[in-house]
C-alpha cells in the first residue's frame, strides 16, 4: 500500500510503528521505525519520517510502497 493510505489507515497510531520501505537512490530500503508524521506542512508530499538503522532519518512520500510490519506483537 502507499505511505498516504497507510497514514490514512493508521493515523497517529503509526508512531514507533515499523515498516518496510523500498530502495530509493542512496536509500537502501528494508525495515525502518516512524519518527514523525507530516513532519513539514512545506512538503505535504512527506507523509512521515522514519529512522532506517543504517542510513538514518529520511522522509517517506505519499506515493511510496510500503509495508507494516508487527514485531512481535500479538494480534
Amino acid at each position: 500500500m502507499t505511505a498516504q493510505a497507510l497514514l490514512s489507515l493508521y493515523g497517529g497510531s503509526l508512531l514507533g510503528r515499523h515498516v518496510v520501505t523500498v530502495q530509493i537512490g542512496e536509500y537502501p530500503g528494508g525495515l525502518a521505525e516512524v519518527i514523525e508524521l507530516l513532519p513539514d506542512p512545506a512538503a505535504p508530499e512527506i507523509v512521515f519520517n522514519v529512522n532506517h538503522p543504517t542510513f538514518g532519518e529520511i522522509g517517506v512520500f505519499d506515493w511510496e510502497p510500503v509495508q507494516l510490519v508487527n514485531l512481535g506483537v500479538s494480534p
